[in-house]
């Protein structure tokens, strides 16, 4: 005689007396049989051990997703009931999907940042989901043991330290999210700690030397093509590429005083800001308006009316400075947006002016150009110098070559002053001024 199979519970017996249970009765038996089996009570069961029970079933894919329906009906009912503990959508989730809650959080950012920002936290997302699809970890589970290894495990893929650390913040963002509205029970400071993030190494622009630069644009004055002369547009007004691809046809403004000034349009930073024009610049702008149709929506486009590609600017920039002299690397679009601002810097444009035309929000990206520019500081020491000669009647020693570290000889003059001066307002500015310089100096050296 056949022994009779144990009875399941009342919770599953009420279950499969509702509509819900149509199609779903056998998954249900063989989860509660499978259940007993390894010693899992309902409220243990988790999205780890759910997936298991299904990877041991039989049949081919067809099957495999008729078995994931019938459960995901059975789980969803026992969630309802407030008897099993997590979502279970996780087992709906495809690896390259985002599950339903990922997709929420991305909809609230999109209310407010960029569209380029939210696919950098989609593809974060998809990142941190796979993994944990993978490892068989699910967000409820989810502690310190586990966002470990999922931290070496980005190391591994040998991913760039800065690409590693915009991932790690947006997937910590998501973590805080979930942790604000009690979906995770495990604080996300511990999940992802701040010492976490990977050490970005820091480079200095690389503008091009003065031969190299005038050699380069020699040659693009020289040239007809319409792409060799937007690329001396972006030389001579130190655009982005992207900036440089969005300028309208009509991008000239005129100031009160007559003044021509060129309208960079929302890039980067998304913001607006107008650059000078040189009266070069405006005749190489005016140029580039008279050449194709003039009713065309940018100042360069292809025949079919769309703004060239990025791979057309490397390559034509490729072309023109391939047998140039030696450079520091390989010559790229971005760094004739160095070579403007470092010029600019060593011509006398203080920092201030000079954030403003780059369209920096933050200075500490303009001060960069300042430890690439070493006569400037020259400049101040001798400012300085001036300064003390006027007011102290101090004379700088004549014939005496100048140290070869200035940052000793900035330090040695800031300890004068703080010893020989009165502590006024102007003597404090010099002092200020000359250890912001002295920072710069420091930081250069490591």
């Amino acid at each position: 005689m056949a022994k009779k199979p144990p009875p399941l519970p009342p919770f599953a017996e009420k279950f499969l007396a509702t509509d819900a249970a149509r199609g779903a009765r056998v998954i249900t038996i063989e989860l509660h049989r499978w259940m007993r089996q390894h010693d899992v009570g309902v409220r243990q069961l988790t999205a780890i051990e759910a997936k298991r029970f299904l990877d041991q079933g039989t049949g081919g894919v067809p099957r495999m997703r008729t078995r994931q329906s019938a459960l995901l009906r059975y789980l969803e009912w026992l969630r309802n009931e407030e008897l099993l503990l997590w979502d279970p959508d996780e087992l709906r989730q495809h690896p390259k999907r985002l599950s339903a809650r990922a997709l929420q959080f991305i909809a609230g950012l999109e209310v407010t940042l960029k569209p380029g920002t939210c696919n950098a936290h989609r593809t974060a997302l998809r990142k941190f989901e796979g993994w944990l699809n993978r490892s068989r970890v699910t967000l409820n589970n989810l502690d310190r043991r586990h966002t470990e290894q999922w931290l070496a495990s980005l190391q591994r893929e040998g991913l760039h330290a800065s690409t590693r650390r915009h991932v790690i913040i947006d997937v910590r963002a998501y973590l805080r999210w979930l942790f604000d509205r009690q979906y995770i029970v495990s604080n996300p400071e511990d999940l992802i700690r701040r010492t976490d993030l990977p050490k970005l190494p820091h480079y200095l622009p690389r503008p091009l030397s003065p031969t190299v630069d005038a050699e380069l644009q020699k040659r693009l004055k020289r040239s007809s093509l319409r792409v060799h002369q937007a690329l001396l547009l972006m030389r001579q007004t130190g655009l982005r590429c992207g900036e440089l691809r969005g300028l309208p046809y009509d991008c000239i403004r005129v100031d009160p005083a007559g003044r021509r000034m060129l309208k960079v349009p929302l890039g980067k930073m998304y913001n607006e800001r107008l650059v000078p024009l040189s009266d070069e610049s405006h005749a190489l702008i005016e140029h580039l308006q008279k050449s194709g149709n003039p009713r065309r929506a940018w100042l360069i486009q292809t025949r079919r009316g769309r703004p060239l590609n990025y791979q057309d600017y490397r390559r034509a920039l490729y072309d023109v400075s391939r047998d140039l002299p030696q450079t520091d690397g390989k010559i790229v679009t971005h760094r004739l947006r160095h070579t403007f601002a470092t010029s600019l810097l060593a011509g006398g444009m203080n920092l201030i002016n000079l954030m403003t035309v780059l369209g920096h929000r933050d200075h500490r990206m303009t001060l960069r150009y300042a430890a690439v520019t070493p006569e400037t500081i020259h400049e101040e020491y001798t400012e300085a110098l001036s300064k003390l000669t006027t007011r102290y009647g101090i004379k700088p020693p004549v014939g005496v070559p100048m140290p070869a570290d200035p940052a000793k000889l900035i330090t040695d003059l800031i300890r004068w002053l703080q010893s020989h001066s009165g502590g006024d307002r102007e003597t404090a500015a010099i002092i200020k001024r000359l250890s912001r310089i002295n920072r710069w100096l420091t930081r250069t050296k490591k």
